[in-house]
């Protein structure tokens, strides 16, 4: 039986049940605080999970951004709520930026020929990176935000440049090779 056939067989709801089920004992032994956002954390750190794991062994691409994001930010949330992340600076902002750039890497990694989603990846990643160390006081020539603030675009250009590139080494593939004649001897 097939990775694909097996993975269709385990019910979503199935899992999110026992997941539930899990959280609950839990709360009720005093092993964890639960409340709402706790559960609504849980549940997408598991959906996240299973659109990446269903992407992969299924050979479908288009869940595997949103179930990276949704995975990275459920966890985010939960460790949050564990107090696990000190909030001496501003965390969100430059987490769903290293989160959005982990989701494009994990794009990147599905089909390595698609260089071009390494160009978000970097952005998204580096911008994270780079507004930490801002408020961490690592970089003091600047304030990061005011050049992202102008000069966010360039994101999309290089983007563009990269859709163009693959969109002309594809058909440069999809031409035929000329066909040799064949001449009686």
């Amino acid at each position: 039986m097939s990775t694909k056939t097996n993975l269709h067989r385990i019910p979503l709801l199935g899992i999110i049940l026992i997941a539930v089920g899990v959280f609950l004992l839990a709360d009720q032994t005093g092993m964890l605080n639960l409340t709402f956002w706790n559960v609504v954390s849980g549940i997408m750190v598991l959906y996240g999970a299973v659109l990446v794991i269903r992407s992969f062994a299924n050979d479908d691409r288009s869940k595997v951004f949103w179930g990276t994001f949704l995975f990275l930010l459920g966890l985010f949330f939960i460790l949050d709520g564990l107090g696990l992340i000190t909030q001496q600076y501003p965390v969100f902002v430059p987490a769903v930026f290293l989160m959005l750039g982990f989701s494009f890497l994990m794009m990147y990694l599905y089909n390595l020929r698609d260089w071009h989603i390494l160009i978000p990846t970097v952005f998204f990643a580096g911008c994270g990176l780079l507004i930490i160390a801002d408020e961490l006081s690592i970089v003091f020539a600047y304030r990061f935000s005011d050049y992202f603030f102008h000069f966010w675009p360039v994101l999309l250009i290089l983007f563009g440049l990269g859709l163009i590139a693959k969109a002309r080494r594809n058909r440069q593939r999809q031409k035929p090779e000329p066909v040799a004649e064949n001449t009686p001897v």
